[in-house]
């Protein structure tokens, strides 16, 4: 091989180098900031990962909640129980199947996840300060598919090899 061909390699792997250490900045950074905001809250992180997950879809089945946390009925059902003893989500019945209910947020609830957002703002402005090349709605947009990517390859399993 000629060494124009080779170089791209080796620059691609110090971008996949790069890229996998800022991923694991980024992902120890998010880990502090939200065990921080669910403590400002008085949550804790699975509880402030519930409210946010119903906030977002604005109702969903315990069964769906399950699959999004990974974790099983018994310990979802728990979570709801303390959830809707604080006020944060009512189990309303659902229409179409008796045997069913949907969780939806509470006003309180959606009080709370106003706060959580407003927080995650003045992070992301954090941010923006100490990167503003990261201000763009292009970055923004690049840093969303990423993550949209490395989601569909972590829900594949780790030995499918990621798609262009």
């Amino acid at each position: 091989m000629t060494p124009e061909k080779t170089a791209p390699r080796r620059r691609d792997a110090a971008a996949v180098d790069a890229l996998a250490n800022a991923l694991h900045m980024v992902e120890t950074a998010q880990r502090q900031l939200r065990t921080r905001i669910a403590q400002d809250v008085g949550m804790n992180v699975t509880d402030l990962t519930v409210v946010s997950l119903v906030g977002d879809l604005g109702r969903m089945t315990p069964k769906l909640l399950a699959s999004e946390i990974s974790m099983g009925t018994g310990a979802v059902t728990a979570v709801i129980d303390r959830l809707v003893g604080a006020g944060l989500l009512d189990r309303v019945p659902n229409p179409r199947d008796r045997r069913s209910v949907f969780l939806e947020l509470t006003d309180t609830g959606r009080a709370q996840l106003a706060r959580v957002t407003a927080d995650y703002r003045a992070a992301a402005e954090v941010a923006l300060r100490a990167s503003p090349g990261l201000g763009s709605a292009e970055t923004a947009e690049d840093i969303a598919r990423a993550a949209i990517a490395m989601t569909a390859h972590t829900m594949d399993g780790p030995d499918t090899p990621p798609t262009a």
